[in-house]
């Protein structure tokens, strides 16, 4: 089978580098670190189909307008492969999971543990941890359906086009007031993350953030997911900047309590209300992987 390539780096034994297959390593768990592995340059296969292509283009131009540069690898990358899967002999991890292939090395930022939750089609992403390099691993059966995605992207370029030439403000009320027609809440085993939630209608507050995140950017916005404690549980949210200045919108709220009260707060206005996750890497890993 001939494969497309997207730059990443895999696993490389403890015992050595190698690049095709990686399976001497093995992990106790997919979130621990790996001790004396090493991570080694080289490349990501996903199937070479029309599917994929079209995947990839989509989801390049999606995340294009995303500044932080290993966010929008990682939102790229995991929604690929959770699409087209990966290439197994890229190299494989043996965890409490089972053998999971690579999907990429990126740096080990804390953000990770909030950003992720806003990648647009996979929700389940294990990893493991090598000094300041964060391995994320391919979880779960790819689909092999790009059409999903394919229609969100069709409404997603016909709201940039509707939005172009707006004002900050005005594009933030019309993507707000297109999410929450859109969706209906509701809290399920399977998380409806971006593109799910819009196929499907139904999401928690992760998917409500998650496509204001992604369409706002898509958009021209400065948006920047929260994820947090409110009324006592988990809860996730977003910044925007509108005309330079900070804003809080939180879409689930206005959509459940039928209001605006939520829409464009000032940074402050909800403190002591909820709290923001924020800490080094391992702070947050126990804070968000646990609490969501």
């Amino acid at each position: 089978m001939n494969y497309i390539i997207r730059a990443a780096a895999a696993l490389a034994c403890a015992v050595g580098l190698c690049a095709t297959p990686c399976t001497a390593y093995a992990a106790g768990t997919a979130n621990s670190a790996m001790g004396p592995g090493r991570v080694a340059s080289v490349e990501t296969n996903y199937p070479d189909t029309e599917e994929a292509k079209q995947a990839l283009a989509i989801l390049t131009d999606l995340y294009a307008n995303e500044t932080d540069e290993s966010m929008r690898r990682i939102a790229v990358d995991t929604s690929l492969a959770a699409i087209c899967g990966t290439d197994p002999r890229n190299g494989t991890v043996n965890t409490t999971d089972g053998r999971l292939g690579i999907i990429g090395v990126y740096p080990k930022d804390p953000s990770y543990f909030y950003r992720v939750v806003y990648s647009a089609l996979n929700a389940r992403t294990p990893h493991l941890v090598s000094g300041e390099r964060l391995i994320i691993l391919e979880g779960g059966q790819p689909t092999h359906d790009i059409a999903p995605l394919a229609q969100f992207y069709e409404s997603a370029k016909a709201m940039k086009a509707a939005t172009a030439g707006m004002s900050d403000y005005q594009k933030a009320s019309y993507i707000h007031d297109a999410i929450r027609n859109r969706l209906t809440y509701e809290v399920s085993e399977q998380r409806q993350l971006a593109v799910d939630a819009w196929a499907s209608g139904k999401t928690a507050c992760y998917g409500y953030a998650g496509l204001f995140y992604l369409l706002g950017t898509y958009c021209g916005l400065q948006v920047d997911p929260v994820v947090g404690r409110a009324l006592g549980g988990y809860h996730a949210w977003d910044t925007v900047m509108i005309d330079g200045v900070t804003k809080i919108i939180d879409v689930t709220w206005d959509d459940t309590a039928e209001t605006s009260a939520y829409f464009l707060l000032d940074e402050h206005a909800l403190d002591g209300q909820r709290t923001t996750y924020t800490g080094d890497f391992e702070t947050m890993k126990a804070l968000c992987v646990s609490k969501k």
